[in-house]
């Protein structure tokens, strides 16, 4: 239980006019309704809170500490009401989730955001499509960017840009024709996106005039040789000759020249789509949706300027 803030008020004006008579006409209450606010307040502390001289009123050392807390309790609250109803699309705080991928492209312009408008505070978290819906459903993102949509009706889902797929070799598989038996023979470094990728550039490319159950069958028995959660690494073990990956092409320009790799035209190119999701019953704030438009606007630029979004 905190303290009422009524019983609050009322020590306050008592406080301040030293008499229970004109606290009771400033409160609005009579002057037995004055004595059972301080009364109930005192009890509740376990102190006393005035010393009593005839009509007059002077605060105790436990009074006079109270006092400036609800000074301080008051003047919070005041400051709460006179900017709840503003909207400041450049103040506050936004929580945003992406793939690994998209985190490592997007950050830089987020914090280029920051130092632009410094009230503004942005929260990124790099995460499976999976984790991201779900934590919107849970109200602990304010929106993401994802490419896989629930069925559930809670997300809003809306289509933003597309972004080709890639399959990605070692640089000594260049110009060698790719079979599904190679890939198998090679392995797959895997990743949280990893399997709903490879389900889709293979079947695309590799499996597409054979019937469902044999399509799964392979898919199934196409080896996992690794697998890492921080994207930026995923082409590492790929440039050292273990193993073969598939991730948006996207990730390629976030990449050091040093690493060696090769990556086929496919015969099927593949594209994924992305979304901006949040959730269906929640109102974005005018920071949400400027922190929103300004990443869409740069993720645009990117796709107009750079060859590796598709």
């Amino acid at each position: 239980m905190s303290l009422n803030p009524n019983w609050l008020k009322t020590f306050m004006v008592l406080a301040q006019t030293g008499h229970f008579t004109q606290t009771a006409n400033l409160r609005f209450m009579t002057q037995p309704g004055v004595s059972q606010h301080i009364a109930k307040l005192e009890a509740y502390l376990g102190v006393q809170l005035l010393h009593r001289d005839n009509k007059y009123i002077t605060l105790t050392d436990a009074g006079k500490r109270l006092y400036l807390y609800a000074e301080k309790v008051f003047e919070a609250e005041t400051e709460f009401l006179a900017t709840i109803s503003q909207d400041n699309p450049y103040a506050g705080e936004c929580t945003i989730g992406c793939s690994g991928t998209l985190a490592l492209i997007i950050y830089p312009h987020l914090i280029e955001l920051q130092a632009q408008y410094p009230e503004l505070i942005i929260r990124l978290e790099a995460a499976p499509n999976a984790r991201i819906n779900q934590a919107i459903i849970e109200d602990k993102l304010d929106f993401g960017i994802v490419t896989h949509k629930l069925p559930s009706g809670l997300i809003r889902y809306e289509p933003i840009f597309e972004v080709a797929l890639q399959l990605i070799l070692p640089s000594q598989f260049t110009d060698q024709a790719i079979t599904i038996d190679k890939l198998n023979q090679l392995g797959f470094i895997d990743h949280p996106d990893g399997q709903y990728y490879l389900k889709q550039v293979v079947e695309s490319n590799f499996l597409s005039n054979i019937d469902d159950e044999v399509k799964e069958q392979t898919l199934f028995n196409i080896r996992s040789i690794g697998y890492i959660n921080q994207i930026s690494q995923i082409l590492l073990p790929v440039s050292k000759g273990i193993g073969f990956t598939v991730m948006p092409a996207s990730i390629l320009q976030t990449q050091p020249a040093s690493i060696s790799i090769y990556t086929p035209n496919l015969l099927y190119p593949v594209n994924e789509s992305y979304f901006f999701a949040s959730k269906i019953n929640n109102r974005l704030a005018a920071r949400h949706k400027m922190i929103y438009e300004s990443v869409l606007s740069f993720l645009v630029s990117s796709l107009e300027e750079n060859e590796f979004w598709g």
